[in-house]
């Protein structure tokens, strides 16, 4: 039987969670709100200012982030699309070892794109003391 368990449990709250985003999408469409993004990149100092930001207007990130089982992506697969998400330093050179991989991958023009502009971005952070880059889930 399908869904059954506990992972059926966990499947069933995943589909409902993702058509909650639908309907979030949809309504915000509706009513002509803009302010709804998909996952943003910051880049932050330890204070948690901000020193540069990745706005994701059209949602591309969740374009190419691998399957949180993707165990071949250990950073990336824990980027939390509805909360935050803090790589360190010592994780950032994975992060970049991950986008590059990812950029090996066919994705939708407007993706790759994006994709691209992040890779470029963590790379800026990339040995920058007391930085982190935060993934801002929506």
């Amino acid at each position: 039987m399908p869904f059954s368990g506990s992972s059926g449990r966990i499947q069933r709250f995943r589909l409902f969670v993702a058509d909650l985003k639908i309907c979030r999408r949809l309504i915000a469409s509706l009513l002509g709100i803009v302010s709804i993004m998909g996952i943003c990149i910051y880049w932050e100092d330890e204070r948690g200012n901000k020193l540069a930001e990745l706005p994701d207007m059209n949602f591309y990130v969740e374009g190419f982030l691998p399957a949180e089982d993707a165990t071949d992506f250990p950073c990336l697969r824990f980027v939390d699309p509805y909360g935050d998400t803090v790589f360190n330093q010592a994780q950032i050179t994975q992060l970049i070892s991950e986008l590059e991989r990812l950029m090996a991958q066919k994705h939708k023009p407007e993706v790759e794109k994006h994709l691209r502009a992040v890779l470029e971005f963590v790379r800026r952070a990339h040995d920058q003391t007391h930085t982190y880059i935060r993934f801002y889930g929506d």
